[in-house]
């Protein structure tokens, strides 16, 4: 399926850089920013304002990155899903038993390799144009789905590791996700100071 692009950053790409950053702020909507933020950095430097995919979760909208694909193609449509190779439920991102946290890493059937598998967008410029170098920089959690991997649990690391990839003499995609304001938003709130403070 043949998805459609988006004007303005076919626009902004057209030129050859040596550095593409996607950042990913989890949870950093443009509803959340009106309300915390509204006149702030993310507002002033505003170019265009796109929606999430359906449904709008942080598995659907992470896998989506990752593959390029809706959620309705790649099978990731939620946290947590049933599958009847396991006759229980998962949860999608860390891959364990949903209900009691066991790890389902001895099954007989990985459903991760087989029936929700995609290939990575970090395959997908590789492939296209094999003088790019894709990477990623993701939490400690995370799985790895990028030959070059770096591991980055907060937003300081995660920029040290952007510069310090920027750095190196080579054309490169780097794909990089930050957990935050998402995990705070859950904890304490859409309003909260915490919220407010990492914003």
């Amino acid at each position: 399926m043949c998805q459609q692009s988006i004007k303005v950053l076919d626009e902004k790409l057209s030129k050859k850089y040596k550095n593409v950053v996607l950042l990913i702020l989890d949870g950093m909507g443009e509803h959340i920013l009106n309300n915390v933020s509204p006149n702030g950095f993310f507002e002033k430097n505003k170019v265009d304002c796109i929606t999430s995919v359906y449904p709008s979760t942080t598995t659907a909208a992470l896998t989506t990155y990752y593959s390029g694909k809706p959620p309705f193609e790649t099978g990731w449509i939620a946290w947590s899903q049933y599958f009847k190779e396991y006759g229980r439920a998962l949860d999608m991102l860390p891959h364990r038993e949903s209900y009691n946290g066991d790890s389902i890493e001895k099954a007989k059937i990985n459903v991760f390799k087989t029936v929700v598998n995609y290939k990575t967008i970090f395959e997908q410029i590789e492939e296209a144009s094999p003088e790019i170098k894709a990477y990623e920089i993701t939490p400690s959690y995370s799985d790895k789905r990028s030959l070059r991997s770096i591991k980055a649990d907060s937003i300081d690391e995660i920029i040290s590791s952007i510069k310090m990839l920027c750095n190196i003499p080579e054309e490169k995609f780097i794909f990089a996700y930050c957990d935050k304001p998402d995990s705070e938003l859950h904890k304490f709130g859409t309003t909260s100071d915490e919220v407010k403070g990492n914003i």
